[in-house]
């Protein structure tokens, strides 16, 4: 059983969050877009929320020139100066609208929408560490606000803040049991710190929200070949494949599991068709791996070594790529370019333990 926290009261009535806009899994994106696509997504769920718990009775400006009047007529009114800070931010016056939300928590400092406002500002304007600060002050005067926590974990997630994300995502279910995406983040946090075992609980329970998510499908088929549940996994991919018979990392995946649960010639040729097409869609390190482990056992180990050697040319991350390019090395009889093959991939396993040690920190708990 997943550990739970005390968790606080739920909203009787929880207000579903859009789904967040991500980038493709691991497709090259530069840091520029990464940070639009976080604004946009924190936009999205936080300013329709705040926008919808409006509290002035004479309802929303129509536009920035009645959001300023407002303002200036009332300037002890709370929810006049959060329009016109709201309508600033819009339109692209991010610091003006910050210094009318911080005046805003200054009239009503018990109150956690000026804390969201500001951080909404601090996300537009690239500050971080400034915007993950002004939303946990948000959730120390709304503990029960589940959009905030989520917009908290988005940005601890984008900053590799591995177990702060993790804790955030789980308050996230803890407020909506039936919150699909947070219950997938959480899966992948886990997954990042080799909680394996939460992790496939996390993301079965994702996939019970959502049957069908093709997201949820493809990192439980990940997990379940991490743990060498190849049959478990085969049919995930494949529901993925009839789902968009040209997904890369489902045809992969599903090459991985092909070739080892089926390594006869036509098994071979199966993978080798399924990762040659993932490669004219998008190449990556772990394709070319992958049709370096099947030239091994086709024993064609020159083939290999050309393989894994496009592998630590693309990505270093897969270390693997060494302990098979030693085996392909003493295939051929060089035994010092295998010893020293070998040698490359302890260091890189010790890298990869430490690192791990250092993101895990003092452990999280269960």
């Amino acid at each position: 059983m997943r550990s739970k926290r005390t968790p606080p009261t739920s909203a009787s009535n929880p207000r579903p969050s859009p789904e967040p806009l991500s980038p493709p899994a691991k497709r090259p994106t530069s840091g520029r877009v990464v940070v639009l696509l976080l604004v946009l997504v924190i936009a999205i769920a936080l300013g329709i929320r705040l926008w919808h718990d409006h509290q002035q009775a004479s309802g929303p400006p129509r536009d920035l020139a009645e959001a300023e009047r407002r303002a200036n007529e009332q300037p002890a009114d709370l929810q006049a100066q959060l329009d016109w800070g709201s309508m600033l931010l819009t339109g692209g016056r991010v610091q003006e609208a910050a210094q009318v939300f911080s005046r805003a928590s200054q009239l009503a400092p018990q109150d956690a929408r000026p804390y969201v406002w500001l951080g909404m500002a601090a996300v537009k304007q690239g500050q971080s560490e400034q915007a993950k600060s002004y939303f946990a002050q948000s959730l120390r005067l709304a503990p029960e606000d589940a959009d905030v926590w989520r917009a908290l974990a988005e940005l601890q997630q984008h900053d590799h803040q591995v177990r702060e994300a993790l804790a955030s995502y789980e308050h996230v279910t803890q407020l909506h049991s039936n919150d699909a995406f947070a219950w997938r983040q959480v899966g992948a946090m886990d997954m990042e710190l080799e909680l394996r075992a939460r992790a496939q609980e996390a993301l079965q329970r994702a996939l019970k929200l959502e049957p069908g998510d093709k997201r949820t499908l493809l990192r439980l088929g990940a997990l379940d070949v991490s743990l060498g549940q190849l049959p478990e996994a085969k049919p995930l991919f494949e529901q993925v494949l009839a789902q968009d018979p040209a997904d890369p990392e489902a045809l992969l995946g599903a090459a991985e599991v092909g070739l080892q649960l089926d390594p006869s010639p036509e098994g071979l040729q199966r993978a080798q068709q399924q990762i040659e097409q993932a490669i004219r869609k998008q190449p990556t390190g772990k394709a070319h791996l992958l049709l370096g482990r099947i030239a091994l056992q086709q024993r064609a180990p020159d083939r290999a070594v050309a393989e894994f050697k496009q592998v630590l040319a693309m990505d270093k991350t897969q270390r693997l790529a060494y302990n098979y390019l030693s085996q392909a090395y003493a295939a051929l009889g060089k035994g010092d370019l295998a010893r020293k093959a070998a040698a490359d991939y302890q260091d890189a396993e010790a890298r990869s333990k430490a690192n791990q040690a250092t993101q895990n920190g003092e452990g999280v708990g269960h």
